[in-house]
């Protein structure tokens, strides 16, 4: 189907674009025959037009609806409508769960409607009631909610193979410890391996919320207090039939890391809320933390060797941002495609912008990256240049660079290495410093030589550099 501009009425010669079929009668036709209750609401929130199964499921009439903010169904749906409006408003897709008017379980999902040239000019919101439809549908719509929710994380080179051997673990029914750098992306990984069957549900832990006092309470649930008509159900019971993920376990002082493995070798049996100890009968159990569990960190304890062995039936470890380029250069892309379908004027990075970004260091990885690139897109207008990268310097590591270009330079001799460690200096000043003559007077030497080493260098400065 293609899509042609129409043009504005109260702009002559100015088109827009929408689509012309969504202005067509027989666009509501086609929606009235979907099985699932869906409206297309404008960017400015109004609800612009709803099928018949949109109207049963909200319990609100036609003539009630159209025209009126998105808002509005949150007294019938619960705030999640807001939650979606607001997310509308900044052109992200959404997706949740709420209660009908009828009582009964439901998922919605916001969609972003664009033509093959243009920013987004709608929002196609799809509610389905659970368990409705043809068989699987729910899975199907759980399924790519999941995977939404697990971020954009993309896998290369290590990361790729650490996914594999998380997959092989998992359907081993073996523990799973993910060690790795904060900001590597553990969450997302897990999220992305186990955050897509609605059969067995993810219950993710965050260890470093969990204290002494409210530890029962999160992790076994509670009896009702006064006003509650049941009790409230703790992790461990969630995840029967699951996998518990316990999210930085490092986070856990030594008392919480003894309560923790004594639940982990409770008898198998779940017991009612209020017992001492419980744990689930058939759960997965998946880990994850930021530093080395055998040594003590700034400001917390080494794990107790029991814990770690407890939990580790398979040590799989991360790589860092930097010690993998080929996993930098797909996140830079599809960081910046996303943030491209929330601007009206697409972003593009310039050579000395990606050269900054391939110098830097990368200390917080994957997020750190996130944030570099929509703090660009911020300050920048269609091209983002040196000027816009954000990032504090990081300072050069030897390590990393003979581990950089040119592969392993184990064995060659010191003369070699020393170069090359200049030259991966003399590249980073150039990329940050953009001309020249500002790199060698940071360097503290002058531009006739800067000039002569880049010259044998293997690896050119970026064309952007003036001298």
């Amino acid at each position: 189907m293609k899509f042609y501009p129409m043009q504005r009425a109260d702009r002559p010669g100015a088109f827009r674009t929408r689509p012309v079929f969504v202005d067509d009668p027989a666009f509501g036709l086609f929606l009235n025959a979907l099985p699932d209750a869906v409206a297309l609401v404008e960017r400015d929130g109004r609800i612009r037009m709803i099928n018949l199964a949109f109207e049963r499921l909200v319990a609100i009439s036609r003539a009630d609806l159209l025209g009126t903010d998105l808002s509005r169904l949150a007294r019938n749906c619960g705030e999640i409508m807001r939650d979606t409006a607001a997310a509308l408003a900044r052109l992200q897709r959404y997706q949740g769960e709420f209660t009908t008017p009828s009582g009964k379980p439901a998922t919605l999902g916001l969609s972003l409607l664009r033509s093959s040239d243009g920013p987004p000019y709608a929002g196609l919101l799809v509610l389905r009631e659970q368990g409705a439809g043809r068989p699987g549908l729910d899975r199907e719509f759980r399924l790519a909610s999941g995977k939404a929710r697990a971020g954009d994380l993309v896998f290369e080179g290590e990361y790729r193979v650490v996914l594999e051997q998380a997959r092989k673990a998992v359907a081993a029914g073996l523990s799973t410890l993910i060690l790795g750098e904060t900001g590597t992306g553990k969450t997302a990984l897990i999220t992305h391996l186990l955050g897509d069957d609605p059969l067995r549900p993810l219950v993710h832990v965050p260890c470093r919320q969990l204290t002494e006092q409210n530890f029962d309470r999160e992790m076994f649930g509670a009896l009702p207090v006064p006003g509650d008509k049941a009790w409230s159900r703790g992790y461990v019971p969630q995840a029967d039939g699951g996998t518990l993920f316990l999210d930085g376990i490092d986070d856990l002082s030594p008392a919480l890391q003894a309560r923790v493995l004594a639940m982990l070798e409770a008898p198998g049996a779940s017991q009612a809320p209020g017992a001492a100890i419980t744990r689930p009968q058939k759960a997965t159990l998946v880990a994850t933390a930021s530093r080395p569990l055998d040594a003590p960190g700034s400001d917390t304890p080494p794990l107790r060797a029991d814990l770690r062995f407890r939990l580790s039936g398979i040590t799989l470890r991360l790589p860092a941002l930097r010690d993998e380029p080929a996993m930098l250069e797909a996140l830079m892309q599809r960081f910046l495609s996303r943030l491209n379908a929330r601007r009206d004027q697409p972003l593009s990075l310039s050579p000395s912008f990606v050269a900054r970004i391939r110098a830097h260091d990368f200390p917080g990885n994957i997020r750190e990256l996130d944030n570099i690139i929509g703090q660009a897109g911020i300050q920048a207008g269609a091209v983002a240049t040196a000027e816009h990268f954000t990032a504090p310097s990081s300072p050069p590591d030897p390590a990393r660079y003979l581990r950089g270009p040119g592969g392993d330079r184990t064995g060659t001799s010191l003369k070699e290495q020393v170069q090359s460690f200049e030259e991966w200096v003399i590249a980073s000043a150039l990329a940050l410093h953009r001309s020249k003559r500002s790199a060698a007077r940071a360097l503290g030497i002058d531009v006739a030589t800067l000039i002569r080493k880049t010259s044998r260098s293997p690896y050119p400065p970026n064309k952007e550099i003036e001298t």
